[in-house]
């Protein structure tokens, strides 16, 4: 909880990231995965995560005959998506509809193109992968849809038609009785079954441009979007209805972060909200120089949430704001923080971190 860029207190090491990108680090064992890319060439970078050195970088070709994507220069970018790893294999997605799956060796397993996103900011729905296959949320303007795809193989497991567009990531939630796919777009917020493909719920209640994802937490699912509300929703078996719903600060990029007693709301413009999540009375809220694209993450003990100027904020969950620290990095970021055994691998706009007492 404390680090000093400039001095490299407490960072064991920071690296330039080769190409651009908005994608966060993700984390398995010694390795670190990330993805960056412009309209010329896309890659997957793998660290090692001791060192920051390149273990490998290996370029995703597309099929298009112009790789220049509407709106993706000014807002998304190339490499918005987050990539996802089980250890074995590492998937990664680009605004090119370009997928692609290396082992964590580096050996390409196969790749194909989903098609031109007809999307105006650029794709940027981040992967899950888990139980041996590769989930995409591919909302965009006509021919929307949602994919599992077998990681050892490409092929397709399932797909599902939709009729709506976002830039959310999808969330896969353990509810106890059952895992659903969750997902939050233009209208609504759906869960599916990850096995099959069949929608299990459906509740109109968003508007906008949809970034944020939804999230889980102790029987409830969220959601919230600018310029529409927050949300509460209560599922049981294949119903599932608003329970509360909150219409004040609201985020447009980053995503809520959910426990079983708090809701936070990251908003692009400076408030961190935090609600009651189990009726959405807001119990605070907190007032930062710089909005948040980055996700905060809860350690259980702390909240992490980084803003895009560049600095983290570090509080206490709790019914007031607590702050414990407030620590710049030197540069803007707009990727969430991987926080793994002790260590914070954290994304800037020109360079790769890793904080940590090296213990």
């Amino acid at each position: 909880m404390e680090w000093d860029v400039g001095a490299g207190r407490n960072v064991l090491w920071k690296v330039a990231v080769p190409l651009p990108g908005f994608s966060s680090p993700v984390v398995w064992g010694k390795r670190l995965f990330l993805t960056g890319g412009d309209a010329t060439v896309r890659k997957v970078f793998c660290f090692d995560a001791e060192s920051g050195a390149i273990l490998w970088e290996k370029e995703v070709a597309t099929t298009l005959d112009n790789p220049l994507i509407a709106g993706a220069d000014g807002h998304a970018g190339y490499a918005a998506a987050t990539p996802a790893t089980d250890g074995n294999y590492v998937c990664a997605i680009f605004a090119t509809g370009d997928l692609a799956c290396f082992d964590v060796e580096g050996n390409a397993v196969w790749a194909r193109n989903l098609g031109r996103p007809d999307n105006h900011y650029g794709h940027s729905s981040s992967l899950i992968l888990e139980d041996g296959r590769v989930f995409v949320q591919f909302d965009q303007n006509s021919n929307s849809k949602l994919y599992a795809f077998e990681v050892a193989t490409g092929e397709v497991a399932w797909e599902t038609g939709r009729s709506v567009i976002s830039w959310a990531s999808p969330i896969l939630a353990h509810t106890g009785s059952r895992s659903e796919l969750i997902l939050a777009n233009c209208e609504t917020v759906d869960a599916y079954n990850p096995q099959t493909g069949e929608q299990l719920w459906s509740v109109a209640c968003m508007a906008g441009e949809m970034g944020p994802s939804p999230a889980w937490a102790d029987g409830l699912v969220f959601a919230a979007n600018d310029y529409a509300r927050a949300v509460g929703i209560r599922a049981t078996g294949n119903n599932a209805q608003v329970i509360w719903e909150f219409d004040e600060d609201l985020p447009d990029a980053a995503s809520p972060l959910a426990t079983a007693r708090y809701l936070y709301l990251p908003t692009s413009y400076g408030f961190l909200v935090c609600l009651d999540a189990k009726t959405g009375e807001k119990i605070w809220d907190a007032e930062f120089d710089y909005g948040f694209e980055a996700s905060p993450i809860s350690t259980g003990e702390y909240i992490y949430a980084l803003d895009k100027g560049g600095t983290m904020h570090i509080f206490r969950p709790g019914d007031t704001y607590t702050s414990v620290a407030d620590i710049p990095l030197g540069e803007k970021s707009g990727s969430t923080p991987a926080l793994v055994e002790g260590r914070i691998y954290i994304r800037g706009e020109e360079h790769l971190f890793c904080i940590g007492t090296g213990d």
